[in-house]
């Protein structure tokens, strides 16, 4: 079993109180640890109480279990999804290294000021699996302090008065100790979509803003909308019981949607494997199934589609651009690949603005980093790389249709 070390997911920064919480994962003397670091972000120093150990434990008889009790397993987890901070906890989402057993998927809330440990959640305490993965996308939460994730294949028994939730999308609420299942929605073929492994978790939450609706998609390449006030449980033989459902593309879908409200109206993108970059048109709180505009670049075949990010002047004419990160010419699932950065018209995306292979010598990124989205702040667009850098693109002098960049 190969073993990731270090930081395999995205931090996230205090803005408020100047810090940067990382996980990390070590190799001591063969002991195997992971740590949450909350660091400085201007001296890089580690805050007052940092780092702390990750350990948790909870009652359950799932696999792994001793004597009624699954521990946290530092060797089998992987820490993936972005990291969460709402409401002063930092929350941490955990999965498998390549399904390796035994393993399930946890949740843990950190205080952010004391780094003390202030909720544990277990997706499968009395099954196997779980996973919270979410091809590296975060969990999201609502002004109500709710937290939003979405499982992978894993044990499910909700419907019949147990405590697992695989392959479910999860209304979470810190509640003594404990992330309380406010409410799921679990498709109808989950048992299915269990043994053939096609994880509803492998994209992330996405909150449509201005509305109650939130929406994801999995390895089955279907999307689901539902409401988050009644996300709907799980119905037999149809998921006819949410807003909408409906297999947008014959591929894998992994990262979550990204959503930009353009002069054209509410609009959601999604690059799946296999298939263009789609923009899905949002009315009436139901998606287009018929894509608005999309690429006309299909993705290379293989994993894992594309990541994106949308940035624009609000909802101004002529300034959203959808930015997306994908493989160049070959599969990455277990392959180190060549990437590109492509930068599309967030209202027509048949109009690509600019490529990092136009000008290869001055803009190309490299090896692709997968399942990490473009990081757009201040005019720069940040790309991880498997090339030991970062690259850093920045808009030059140029026509307004267009929007170059240099390395």
């Amino acid at each position: 079993m190969r073993v990731e070390i270090g930081i395999t997911s995205t931090p996230v920064i205090d803005l408020t109180d100047q810090a940067i919480y990382v996980e990390a994962k070590t190799k001591e003397g063969g002991t195997y640890v992971h740590r949450l670091h909350a660091l400085d972000i201007t001296t890089g120093k580690e805050r007052v109480g940092s780092p702390v150990i990750i350990k948790a434990s909870v009652a359950g008889t799932g696999e792994g279990s001793v004597n009624g009790r699954i521990a946290f397993d530092p060797v089998k987890h992987l820490q993936r999804a972005s990291l969460l901070l709402t409401n002063g906890v930092v929350y941490l989402g955990f999965g498998s290294h390549a399904d390796s057993p035994p393993f399930h998927g946890w949740i843990l809330g950190y205080s952010a000021k004391t780094l003390g440990r202030v909720c544990v959640f277990n997706v499968t305490p009395n099954g196997t699996e779980g996973s919270i993965w979410q091809a590296g996308m975060g969990m999201a939460s609502d002004a109500a302090g709710n937290i939003y994730a979405m499982s992978g294949n894993g044990t499910f028994d909700a419907d019949t008065g147990g405590t697992d939730y695989g392959n479910s999308m999860l209304k979470l609420r810190p509640t003594l100790g404990t992330l309380a299942v406010v409410d799921y929605f679990t498709p109808y073929n989950q048992a299915m979509l269990n043994v053939h492994d096609t994880d509803l978790g492998a994209s992330g939450p996405l909150l449509v803003p201005g509305t109650t609706l939130i929406l994801g998609g999995g390895k089955n390449g279907w999307l689901y909308v539902t409401h988050r006030d009644a996300l709907g449980h799980i119905h037999a033989g149809a998921d006819s019981q949410i807003a909408q459902t409906f297999q947008m593309t014959p591929g894998n879908i992994h990262g979550a949607p990204v959503y930009w409200n353009g002069p054209t109206g509410p609009m959601v993108y999604v690059w799946p494997e296999f298939d263009h970059l789609k923009a899905m048109k949002l009315a009436v709180g139901k998606l287009t199934e018929t894509p608005a505009s999309q690429s006309e670049v299909v993705v290379p075949d293989g994993m894992p589609g594309g990541f994106l990010s949308v940035s624009a002047n609000g909802g101004k004419a002529g300034t959203g651009i959808v930015w997306a990160c994908t493989p160049y010419d070959a599969n990455a699932n277990w392959e180190t690949v060549p990437g590109i950065v492509r930068a599309y018209d967030a209202s027509n995306l048949n109009h690509l603005l600019w490529d990092s292979k136009q000008n290869a010598g001055r803009d190309d990124m490299g090896m692709f980093a997968k399942f990490c989205p473009p990081t757009v702040i201040n005019g720069r667009v940040y790309v991880p790389t498997f090339s030991n850098q970062l690259q850093v693109y920045g808009l030059l002098n140029a026509p307004p249709t267009r929007a170059t960049a240099s390395r």
